[in-house]
C-alpha cells in the first residue's frame, strides 16, 4: 500500500511539472517582464546613445541560450533585453513600447538596430549592399564599420520581407509607431526569436562590442 501510494504521489508531481511547464512560458514572460523592469536603474541617458543599452546586455547569457537554444529561454532572453531598449526609446521621448514588450520583443530588437543605424548617421542600405553581404564569406566582417554590420544583421533578417526597406522609410522619416506595427507583423509570420537574437548578437560582436 504504501508503495502504491508513493507512486501515486510520483505520478501526480510528474503532471503537475508537466503541466507548469506547459503555463509557463507565457507566465514567466510576464514575471520577468514586470520583475526585471523593477531591477532596471534609472539611467541618465539624455547625452548617451543606444549603443550604450546594447552594451549593457548580458553577452554571456545570450550567447549560451544561442548555443543551447530552447523556446523558454530564447523568449526570456528576447524580453529582458527588449526592456533595457524599451525603457531607453521611452526616456529618450522616440516612443513608449511598454505595452509592446510582452507580446513583442523581438520587434523591439529589430527596431533597436534601426535607431541605432539612425543615430549613428549611417546611409540607407541598398540592394547592391545586401547583394554584397551574401557574396562575403562567413565572418569576413568582423571588425568591420557599423554600416557593414548593420548591413549584416539587416541581411540575416532578410527572411523578415522587406526590412531593407523598412529601414530606409524609418531614415527618411516614418514614425516609429508605424515602422514597430509593421514589424511587429513581420516578426509573427517568420516566427523565429533565434533568428532575431543572433542578428543581435552577430551585430555586436561585428563591431566589437563584446
Amino acid at each position: 500500500m504504501k508503495k502504491q501510494f508513493l507512486l501515486y504521489v510520483a505520478t501526480l508531481f510528474t503532471y503537475v511539472v508537466i503541466a507548469a511547464n506547459f503555463m509557463g512560458s507565457h507566465t514567466n514572460k510576464v514575471l520577468l517582464t514586470s520583475r526585471f523592469y523593477d531591477t532596471i536603474p534609472e539611467m541618465d541617458i539624455q547625452d548617451l546613445g543606444i549603443e550604450f543599452v546594447f552594451r549593457r546586455f548580458n553577452v554571456n547569457e545570450i550567447k549560451s541560450t544561442l548555443e543551447n537554444p530552447n523556446d523558454i529561454m530564447l523568449t526570456a532572453v528576447a524580453n529582458k533585453n527588449a526592456l533595457l531598449i524599451s525603457k531607453y526609446l521611452k526616456e529618450k521621448n522616440i516612443i513608449d513600447t511598454d505595452e509592446d514588450v510582452e507580446h513583442s520583443s523581438e520587434a523591439i530588437l529589430v527596431f533597436a538596430l534601426f535607431q541605432l543605424g539612425k543615430e549613428k548617421n549611417l546611409s540607407e542600405i541598398l540592394e547592391n549592399d545586401l547583394a554584397n553581404y551574401h557574396e562575403r564569406a562567413p565572418g569576413s566582417v568582423i571588425g568591420g564599420t557599423a554600416f557593414d554590420c548593420l548591413v549584416g544583421a539587416i541581411g540575416s533578417l532578410i527572411g523578415l520581407g522587406e526590412v531593407r526597406t523598412l529601414y530606409n522609410d524609418y531614415l527618411q522619416g516614418v514614425t516609429p509607431r508605424t515602422i514597430l506595427r509593421t514589424l511587429r507583423t513581420m516578426v509573427r509570420r517568420v516566427g523565429s526569436v533565434f533568428i532575431i537574437i543572433s542578428a543581435v548578437y552577430g551585430f555586436g560582436d561585428c563591431v566589437n562590442w563584446w
